[in-house]
């Protein structure tokens, strides 16, 4: 999420007026919602939503340049800085192949310190607020602008020269926060002769940071891997506003250019003096060439784009392109990291012609079909019953914690994730059944009546050569009386207040579980059986423009008779003409032998042609035949 003043970002875009209502109309297309809008301090403040690999849209500037790109204009230049660069004034080493370039300067503080009001006011609309600092406010406003983070070190608190290292194992560190942390082998640190100063990228020290009696700073501002800053910040769970940009990759041209601002600009409220300004190690290697074919932008976007106008969306968002024949050799910019293939380009090119002009026709494909897999076959039959019974299919995420466990004494070291998003999702689920429950209670504490919900996905057990998936089935049923059946609301008499109360119980691999709330819960593993080889392909059957024959049987059965035991032989007798077999009708009681019920069963007979008399007959005497077999006899 990126806060965006629309003062501060109209400032940005020169050549052509930003009102309101452009940045309302084409963020949204531009792939930015805008999440929400206020009036504060007399600005209007976006909320704008940004995606992961887009780690130069975390600064206005960022979001400037593609409103820009959309206008058709430019973006105003950076504000230029009289610092001169010179020779080293003191001793930095880079020893690790994670710093590339490291731009440094020092600068003498006066003895006064005066923040513009337009930065306290800007700070607070980022919400952040002034610190009184002039090295600190600076810095935190062209982070907010440029999206360059920086540093500055008390320089009369640094022991000896500073070292760019990996952090030794077991070494301390005590942040800017005053909590002291274990570093490891693989994190990345500034250190002085004492120890490590700040860890890179993601988090300042203690011992060196910048107060009201600070007098001379060392500034530093660089580039930094964005794997080790994004490893070590998620080790330490630091999500700082550094982290969340070195993280994600920063604009390398900036990093010089913004060290020369700071600069100045704390030597200006200071009433101070830039002594020294240098640079250690060489910035990263341009981005590659990337070829873009012509004719693939056409097939991705159904339509001609010209190259023309491909050239002129390119060059707006800060590439470098060569025509070539029918294809564009496009230099994407220091600071679009996201931009590493051919179909990125395009989406570019298409994102600035709006994505409205695509036509909407979908692509033709000849294919054979491939063959599919039992369980995704088990799936889908299993889904659609349950959906044609008012079930909702869920999708619920695939780890849980340590309190979501059915059984927390079962093993969980095979299924703990070595790198979690966080306790709640430290663990690979052993039971389908926590999450659903969860969302169930969500619906009802949301008005829901009634409850059905299912899902069918793997979970987890623990095993020496690594967790073992069973595709498991789950449902949750329940709610309150008078709640609206989903598929016949007309016919909702189930009096759901006289329910019974549920208990955990196994039956075979099937557990049944009181949840709580007026919720049941089954869950049950699935059988697994080898991929199928041949294609299966869904087609319709046309229906039956012939009559249908129906017969009822009325039976004394043996009580205890199973209904299944006796569908499943039948079903197995009977041809396929015989499209319905079902049971309407249980009586027990007065006119009935004792020890018996009374059935009625109803048989439906329908083929592509139409049927006669005899032949109906002589399946109904099979029926009986067997029927006698199983003791079972007609009325």
């Amino acid at each position: 999420m990126m806060r965006v003043p629309m003062s501060v970002l109209q400032k940005e875009i020169t050549g052509r007026a930003l009102s309101l209502e452009q940045a309302r109309q084409y963020l949204p297309m531009l792939g930015f919602p805008i999440e929400s809008m206020e009036s504060l301090s007399g600005d209007t403040l976006l909320e704008i939503e940004t995606t992961a690999n887009r780690s130069d849209v975390l600064s206005i500037r960022g979001i400037a340049r593609d409103l820009a790109a959309k206008l058709g204009t430019t973006l105003g230049p950076i504000p230029s800085s009289s610092v001169i660069e010179g020779s080293s004034a003191f001793p930095i080493r880079l020893e690790s192949a994670l710093c590339s370039f490291y731009a440094a300067a020092l600068v003498d503080l006066g003895s006064s310190t005066y923040i513009p009001y337009d930065t306290t006011k800007f700070l607070e609309l980022m919400g952040s607020s002034s610190k009184a600092l002039a090295s600190v406010d600076a810095s935190n406003e062209l982070l907010y602008r440029f999206g360059q983070p920086t540093h500055a070190f008390d320089l009369d608190t640094l022991q000896g020269s500073i070292k760019v290292r990996l952090a030794k194992s077991g070494e301390a560190f005590v942040g800017l926060d005053g909590i002291s942390r274990t570093l490891t082998a693989y994190d990345l640190v500034i250190a002085d002769e004492a120890g490590p100063v700040a860890l890179a990228g993601v988090l300042g020290g203690e011992r060196t940071k910048v107060t009201s009696e600070t007098r001379r700073i060392l500034i530093e501002s660089a580039s930094f891997d964005a794997v080790s800053v994004r490893t070590t910040a998620h080790r330490f769970n630091l999500h700082t506003e550094a982290s969340n940009r070195f993280g994600r990759g920063v604009d390398s041209s900036l990093v010089t250019p913004i060290r020369n601002l700071l600069a100045q600009t704390i030597a200006q409220w200071t009433e101070g003096k830039v002594t020294a300004a240098w640079n250690v190690g060489v910035l990263p290697v341009a981005a590659s060439a990337i070829p873009l074919p012509l004719s693939l932008l056409e097939r991705i976007a159904g339509r001609s784009i010209s190259a023309t106008d491909a050239i002129a969306h390119l060059e707006h968002l800060g590439a470098t392109v060569i025509l070539d024949e029918r294809s564009l050799v496009v230099t994407p910019p220091s600071w679009r990291h996201d931009l590493n293939l051919a179909e990125d380009l395009a989406e570019e090119i298409l994102r600035l012609e709006g994505y409205d002009r695509i036509d909407s026709s979908l692509p033709s494909i000849e294919a054979d079909p491939l063959p599919m897999p039992f369980e995704f076959s088990q799936r889908i039959q299993l889904s659609e019953r349950l959906a044609h019974l008012g079930f909702f299919q869920t999708l619920t995420f695939g780890f849980h914690g340590p309190s979501d466990e059915t059984t927390p004494e079962s093993d969980q070291s095979g299924r703990r994730l070595s790198n979690p998003l966080g306790e709640e999702y430290s663990l690979m689920r052993s039971s389908l059944m926590p999450a659903l429950k969860k969302s169930a209670i969500q619906n009802l504490r949301n008005s829901q009546a009634e409850v059905r919900l299912f899902e069918i996905a793997p979970v987890y057990q623990s095993h020496s050569e690594g967790p073992h998936s069973v595709l498991t089935l789950a449902l949750v049923w329940g709610g309150r009386a008078g709640g609206e059946d989903v598929l016949t609301p007309a016919q909702n008499i189930t009096p759901l207040h006289l329910m019974g109360l549920a208990r955990t119980l196994q039956l075979q691999d099937i557990k049944i579980v009181d949840l709580g709330e007026g919720l049941l819960g089954f869950e049950i593993p699935l059988p697994s059986k080898p991929t199928l080889t041949s294609p299966l392909i869904p087609h319709f059957v046309p229906f039956s423009r012939h009559p249908m024959v129906q017969r009822d049987l009325s039976l004394l059965v043996p009580k205890g008779q199973i209904y299944g035991d006796v569908e499943s032989a039948l079903k197995t007798l009977l041809p396929k003409a015989c499209r319905s077999l079902r049971c309407v009708e249980i009586y027990a009681g007065k006119g009935v032998a004792e020890g018996h019920e009374a059935w009625l069963l109803r048989f439906q007979f329908q083929a592509d042609r139409s049927l006669t008399t005899e032949e109906v007959d002589g399946w109904m005497k099979l029926v009986v035949s067997h029927l006698q077999s199983m003791q079972i006899t007609l009325r």
